[in-house]
């Protein structure tokens, strides 16, 4: 019996941890995930370009509209409403068509760019002025200002879910 109560509060408190409920920090969690999200979304707008550059620009159409929808969902997950902006399909093909090879990083340069959100997400924590619906997400490790452009970033709780009310997070 006590093995089965342990193991019942140890899941428990697993899935209040990834949920995100039940322990502070859910606005450092929404950050991170955010942060993590929004690089996942560039990356595939890269990999549009990519596509183009390679001469198929079909392919590279399809990946353009394919990422307005992928820009408009993390928008919706992701941003407060007065940071969501329309992404228009035609905007988004006409950039991929005009990148320059140059403008594309190669896969190390993305790795790079990984692993510097990392260590940029890394020891978030809220300032003392937040309170239980607005939060002002910090670290002391200088990747995070290098990474944001910005020692602090703002979020909100909007229909129960922390939102990033910061520009650094614009896709577009």
């Amino acid at each position: 019996m006590r093995k089965s109560l342990t193991l019942g509060g140890v899941l428990l408190a697993t899935s209040l941890a990834i949920t995100g409920c039940g322990s502070s920090g859910g606005s450092e969690k929404a950050l991170k995930n955010a942060a993590d999200e929004q690089l996942e979304v560039h990356t595939s707008l890269l990999e549009a370009a990519q596509q183009h550059q390679s001469g198929d620009s079909k392919k590279a159409e399809e990946s353009a509209h394919d990422w307005v929808d992928q820009a408009n969902e993390f928008q919706t997950d992701y941003l407060c409403k007065g940071q969501r902006n329309t992404v228009s399909p035609d905007e988004v093909v006409a950039t991929v068509q005009s990148m320059n090879p140059s403008d594309v990083p190669s896969e190390d340069e993305l790795e790079e760019l990984r692993d510097k959100k990392d260590d940029a997400v890394k020891d978030l924590e809220e300032s003392e002025s937040s309170s239980d619906d607005e939060a002002y997400v910090t670290s002391d490790n200088e990747e995070f200002a290098d990474y944001f452009n910005t020692s602090e970033i703002q979020l909100k709780k909007e229909d129960g879910d922390w939102k990033v009310c910061d520009s650094s997070f614009q896709l577009f």
